[in-house]
């Protein structure tokens, strides 16, 4: 039973000893006596480690920055490998860029970016992180803050008896039963701010990068075509992903009209996306060419936007693009359009 696979696809059995080196080294970082050294706690961190789906649904944070107190700073905390996607945002928000790597292997950088946060002056530190898990607990107890919040956890990276272990050392856990993530944090904005938030997620861009992208298309382009379709037809995760043959007979809906088509996707994905194109002059792949702004970017000059269940799909959302997303039950093999509306 222990090597049952959870819905990670990784055996328990592996869970279970990832979960005790960690909670092991929570031990001994709590046995450090690491403690806030502010006097009038009044600042808030948001801790948020999960990818970039998880990361656009925190702009919430970002855009509804006017609703906390003047007095206040506010801080978010997210994975340095996903820098670029904040890169031009400019408000009130400062991001804290954690080393996921260097902190799971470097003692002295654990150790070393704890104290940084219990510099902050914190009243409140909040994991908003939509799966729980042990390092994103420990930074939010170990923050030095005054109060520590957090969702329920769901269980994808922790089981039940660590769970209740870190459970123990919050201050309020919040249970919002059958609410989206994105539910989620507008209810708790509005439960810290006492006020009507805007619930739109944002995707931030500067008019530079968007006539930065829209140059170098413009150079790479083969033929001249009215409308600008934008394809990330693969995700992280391989079962998520639409087949090859259903992107191939895709392609061909579009080869007779007036469309620019273009597949992004990351350096490793480029050679599995050029299999599933077929050779035509208004069909480019460029995986692995842009940044993560620049793709965000590339989305806003599109037309029409396809994508499987990934981050993308939120960008796009959130930049108010026509999209079809793509969303797939796992290893069920069965997919359904993205915001599915009914039709009488």
């Amino acid at each position: 039973m222990i090597f049952k696979k959870n819905n990670i696809d990784q055996p328990l059995f592996f869970i279970y000893i990832k979960n005790f080196i960690s909670f092991i080294l929570f031990i001994f970082i709590k046995s450090l006596a690491l403690k806030s050294k502010t006097d009038n706690p009044k600042n808030i961190l948001f801790v948020n480690t999960g990818q970039i789906g998880d990361l656009i649904i925190s702009s919430l944070v970002l855009v509804n920055e006017d609703k906390f107190e003047n007095g206040k700073e506010m801080f978010l905390l997210i994975k340095k490998k996903y820098y670029d996607l904040f890169a031009h945002y400019n408000g009130r928000v400062k991001i804290i860029y954690w080393d996921y790597p260097l902190y799971r292997f470097s003692m002295l950088y654990r150790i070393k970016f704890l104290k940084e946060l219990q510099k902050l002056n914190l009243e409140y530190a909040i994991n908003i992180t939509s799966a729980r898990g042990p390092n994103n607990d420990e930074i939010t107890i170990v923050s030095g803050a005054l109060k520590k919040m957090c969702f329920k956890s769901n269980q994808k990276h922790m089981r039940r008896i660590f769970a209740n272990y870190y459970d123990k050392h919050y201050d309020r856990i919040l249970d919002f039963k059958n609410k989206t993530e994105f539910e989620k944090q507008s209810e708790l904005l509005e439960l810290l701010t006492k006020k009507e938030i805007n619930r739109r997620a944002k995707y931030f861009l500067s008019n530079e990068i968007i006539a930065e992208v829209e140059s170098k298309i413009d150079s790479i382009r083969t033929v001249q075509r009215d409308k600008l379709i934008v394809i990330n037809p693969m995700s992280d995760i391989e079962e998520k992903d639409w087949s090859a043959k259903n992107y191939y007979e895709l392609n061909n809906l579009f080869l007779n009209d007036n469309y620019l088509i273009i597949y992004q996707g990351s350096r490793n994905q480029r050679n599995k996306i050029e299999k599933i194109i077929p050779k035509a002059k208004n069909i480019i792949n460029i995986a692995g060419e842009f940044t993560l702004t620049q793709s965000a970017a590339l989305i806003q000059l599109a037309d029409l936007f396809i994508c499987n269940d990934s981050g993308f799909t939120h960008i796009a959302k959130a930049l108010g693009k026509p999209l079809i997303g793509i969303i797939g039950c796992g290893s069920h093999g069965i997919f359904f359009p993205y915001n599915e509306k009914k039709i009488n």
